[in-house]
């Protein structure tokens, strides 16, 4: 396991080596994506657990928007994918 920040990201989970030598997300992690609002304070605005291949979200996770919006479900290079379920603050939900 490994915990790594890039570009406003934060990494922690499982990577493999890649032949130049950096570290790619592989297995199981948790990825916090940051961003700064234009008053320049840092802010969370989305957490995303679960399944990693080659770098991309691919697998089974659940990824959180700071809205209180949620997707808990399959993923395929990054994307929603297959079974899940899309959930918004107010209580609509997609299956």
């Amino acid at each position: 396991r490994r915990c790594f920040r890039a570009n406003g990201q934060v990494y922690y989970g499982d990577v493999v080596e890649a032949e130049d030598g950096a570290c790619v997300r592989h297995g199981q992690g948790l990825q916090i994506y940051t961003a700064t609002t234009v008053s320049g304070e840092p802010v969370v605005w989305g957490r995303y657990k679960g399944a990693w291949k080659d770098g991309r979200m691919t697998g089974t996770g659940s990824y959180r928007w700071s809205d209180g919006s949620a997707y808990d479900g399959g993923m395929l290079d990054g994307r929603p994918h297959g079974q899940g379920r899309m959930a918004w603050p107010e209580g609509s939900h997609y299956d």
